[in-house]
């Protein structure tokens, strides 16, 4: 906002026509991955969080969240909110948790 151009924000959610010539789509990175023992926990999340937050933090909070029985987006959700107020910043936070058993 102010200084900050807002385009960005609803171009990657529509392809802005303007930006394309950028690389901007609307076409998201896919990557496939082989699931091991080893996995516990996928965290999905918006930059909100990711630029605040590193990876394995956010693992390491949605692990230890969920074995005391509390909602692990939430609490991530929280900190993310938390760590974007104390840099200025005014981002959203969305965050997804799957566990495997």
């Amino acid at each position: 906002m102010g200084d900050r151009p807002m385009q960005l924000n609803y171009s990657r959610a529509f392809g802005g026509k303007d930006l394309k010539m950028y690389g901007l789509s609307v076409h998201p990175d896919v990557k496939t991955i082989q699931l091991k023992k080893s996995h516990r926990v996928v965290v999905l999340a918006s930059d909100g969080l990711w630029d605040v937050v590193s990876q394995e933090r956010a693992c390491r909070v949605a692990l230890e969240e969920h074995a005391q029985g509390r909602h692990a987006a939430e609490a991530l959700v929280n900190l993310g909110l938390s760590q974007l107020q104390a840099v200025g910043s005014v981002d959203n936070v969305t965050v997804v948790c799957v566990f495997f058993n």
